[in-house]
């Protein structure tokens, strides 16, 4: 029992430091629904302030496509996320325009949902990029759409939330990983010598 006891303190600890290490636990988050559709071309920018060392963080958006927003068709509306000025998605989908969902340029291995309402009916698109590295200091986050002008009477676009949320860096995760590994192996041995 003394060994459990040790190991989930040593896990507790492990998890505890890196979030020391970084002298708080960072999110971020903000709502541009009220913002209703853009015209394409655009973006919106949201700038946010890390103080101490860089960290990994989850971001989370919701996008929304209004009216007609085309995927790869004659028409293509493109899509683009930057970090710091850094290209992390460039995609395409059909939100109420018809047109093929593509995915050009995807690094960071973003996980997407895109839902279309049917024609001129819009839709969404639910984006998970499981981690992203923030700088020391003031990052920006921006989420643009480019493409023919075809006015918001045809097509727009929005942002209706985003969520930047620290997570823990990977050598926490393999001491989790580890100390979860020996008490599943402590719990076989104690199972085993009570069958016996």
């Amino acid at each position: 029992m003394k060994k459990l006891i040790f190991l989930i303190t040593l896990l507790v600890a492990a998890l505890s430091s890196n979030a020391h290490a970084a002298n708080r636990w960072f999110s971020f988050g903000a709502n541009h629904s009220n913002l209703g559709a853009l015209a394409s071309p655009g973006q919106i920018t949201d700038t946010f302030t890390l103080s101490g060392p860089p960290v990994p963080v989850l971001v989370d958006f919701e996008l929304r496509g209004y009216g007609s927003l085309d995927g790869d068709n004659a028409y293509r509306d493109v899509f683009n996320l930057a970090l710091n000025g850094r290209t992390v998605l460039t995609a395409t989908w059909d939100l109420g325009g018809g047109g093929a969902n593509v995915v050009y340029y995807n690094p960071e291995d973003a996980l997407i949902h895109p839902v279309s309402h049917g024609s001129f009916a819009g839709g969404s698109v639910y984006v998970s990029i499981p981690m992203l590295w923030l700088q020391s200091g003031l990052n920006t986050l921006t989420f643009s759409y480019s493409g023919d002008p075809q006015g918001l009477a045809d097509e727009g676009w929005g942002i209706n939330y985003v969520s930047v949320t620290q997570v823990p860096e990977p050598a926490t995760y393999a001491l989790l990983l580890a100390g979860l590994g020996l008490l599943g192996l402590m719990t076989r041995r104690k199972a085993g010598r009570l069958a016996a």
